[in-house]
C-alpha cells in the first residue's frame, strides 16, 4: 500500500494500516497516547497523533514527551534488530556507593558480634584447658571474616546480610554467582585496598562503580531489583540513580564513628587480654613447683629448701626478666617483668586440709583486670 503506516506500541510494530483504516482507529479510540508512528519518508519514529495530523486524519489527546531513543523502534524483521522492550533502561543497575558504605557497616558490625562470640568461647576453652595461644585467637579473627565473605556472596545468596538489607548482589561478569574461590580472591583484594585506601577511590571513575576488587576478579555490585540475568548485558549495565552523592557521605561520617568508637573499645580491651595472657603464663611456669612443693608437704613438715623441690634458686624466666620465688613455707612469688606490670607480682599459697593440699592464688598489687579469674 502506498499509504501505509506502521503504528509502534510497547516495543511491538503494528500494521501496516491504511489511510482509512487509520481515521478508523483514531475515531474509535484505538489510537493510544504514546503509539509511535511511522510511513515512508519519514526519517524516524513519532508520536502517532502528530503523523495523523498531518495526514490530516485527526489525532489522539496528546503524547506524553519521550527521550529520543525511545522514538527508534527496529523493525523485528530487520536482520540482527532487537525490539526495545519495557523496562529495559531499569536492567542490572550497578548499585550506589553510598548503600555500599552502608552495608559495609551492617556487615562490620555482625563481624564485631562474631568477634565478641569467638572471644567468649576462646576464654571458656582456654579456662578449661589452662593455657592460652595468642596466635590461635588471631588466626580465628582473620578467618571469620573471609569465611563470610565467601559463603555469603560466592553461592546462591550472592550478598552478604549487609547488601541484603540493602537490596544489592555481587555477581560475575557473565551474570552468575561469583563462585566461592573468586568471592575469596575478592574479599582479600578488599582488605589489601582498604589499607591502600586510594584504591577504593578507583569506583567513583568507573562505569559500573567498579573498584580493584571488582575488576580483578570481575564482579560488579547490582540493585537487587534491577538482576535481569536473562537480558544480561555486562557492557551496557549503567549506573543506578539511587544510593549516590547523600548516601556516600552519610555512610562515610558513620562508618568514621564506627571506626573510631570499636578502636575507643577494642584497642584497650586487646591490650587488656595480652597482658592478662601473660600473667597467666608465667603462672602456668609456676606449675612444676607447685607439683615439688605439694610432694614436700605430703611427705615432711620441714621448712623447705630449694633443693627439696628439684631447684637450685630462684627460677628467671624467659623472655620479660620475670623471676619465681619459693620461701621455707612453700609460698611462691611469681615477680612479673613485663611492662606495665614489672615489679608487681601474683602468690600462690598452699593450704593444707584433711583432704590434702590445695592452691590459693592472689596478688596485692597487680590490678584484678589482668589477673586470670582464679586469682581475683
Amino acid at each position: 500500500m502506498a499509504d501505509a503506516t506502521y503504528i509502534g506500541r510497547s516495543g511491538q510494530q503494528l500494521g501496516p494500516y491504511s489511510a482509512a483504516q487509520l481515521a478508523a482507529m483514531a475515531a474509535a479510540g484505538q489510537i493510544l497516547p504514546g503509539d509511535l508512528a511511522w510511513h515512508q519518508g519519514m526519517q524516524g519514529w513519532e508520536p502517532a497523533n502528530a503523523v495523523l495530523s498531518r495526514l490530516g486524519l485527526g489525532g489522539t489527546a496528546s503524547a506524553p514527551p519521550l527521550p529520543a531513543a525511545a522514538l527508534i523502534i527496529p523493525s523485528r524483521t530487520a536482520p540482527g534488530a532487537a525490539a526495545v522492550a519495557d523496562g529495559a533502561a531499569d536492567r542490572n543497575l550497578a548499585a550506589g556507593l553510598g548503600k555500599r558504605w552502608l552495608a559495609s557497616i551492617i556487615d562490620s558490625l555482625i563481624l564485631v558480634c562474631a568477634y565478641i562470640a569467638i572471644l567468649v568461647a576462646f576464654g571458656f576453652a582456654s579456662a578449661a584447658s589452662g593455657s592460652r595461644s595468642v596466635d590461635a585467637l588471631i588466626l580465628l579473627t582473620l578467618l571469620a571474616p573471609l569465611l563470610y565473605f565467601t559463603l555469603t556472596q560466592g553461592g546462591a545468596p550472592m550478598a552478604s546480610v549487609g547488601k541484603r538489607a540493602m537490596d544489592m548482589i555481587v555477581v560475575g561478569s557473565d551474570g552468575q554467582p561469583l563462585g566461592y574461590l573468586r568471592a575469596a580472591v575478592r574479599y582479600v583484594l578488599l582488605v589489601i585496598s582498604s589499607y591502600l585506601f586510594p584504591l577504593l577511590l578507583v569506583a567513583f571513575f568507573t562505569r559500573r562503580r567498579q573498584a580493584v576488587h571488582d575488576l580483578v576478579v570481575g564482579s560488579v555490585v547490582l540493585e537487587r531489583a534491577s538482576y535481569d540475568p536473562q537480558h544480561w548485558d555486562y557492557e551496557r549495565i549503567g549506573k543506578s540513580p539511587r544510593g549516590g552523592g547523600a548516601l556516600f557521605v552519610i555512610g562515610v561520617v558513620v562508618l568514621v564513628f564506627f571506626i573510631g568508637m570499636l578502636a575507643a573499645i577494642a584497642i584497650p580491651a586487646y591490650h587488656d587480654y595480652t597482658l592478662r595472657s601473660r600473667v597467666q603464663q608465667a603462672i602456668t611456669l609456676a606449675d612444676p613447683i607447685k607439683s615439688g612443693v605439694t610432694r614436700h608437704y605430703s611427705s615432711s613438715n620441714a621448712p623447705l629448701q630449694y633443693t627439696d623441690i628439684g631447684m637450685s634458686g630462684p627460677l628467671a624466666m624467659p623472655g620479660d626478666g620475670g623471676l619465681i620465688t619459693v620461701n621455707e613455707s612453700g609460698v611462691i612469688t611469681i615477680m612479673l617483668g613485663m611492662p606495665p606490670l614489672s615489679g608487681q607480682s601474683v602468690r600462690l599459697t598452699p593450704v593444707l586440709s584433711s583432704t590434702g593440699i590445695s592452691w590459693s592464688c592472689a596478688s596485692d598489687d597487680v590490678k584484678k583486670k589482668y589477673l586470670p579469674l582464679s586469682c581475683r
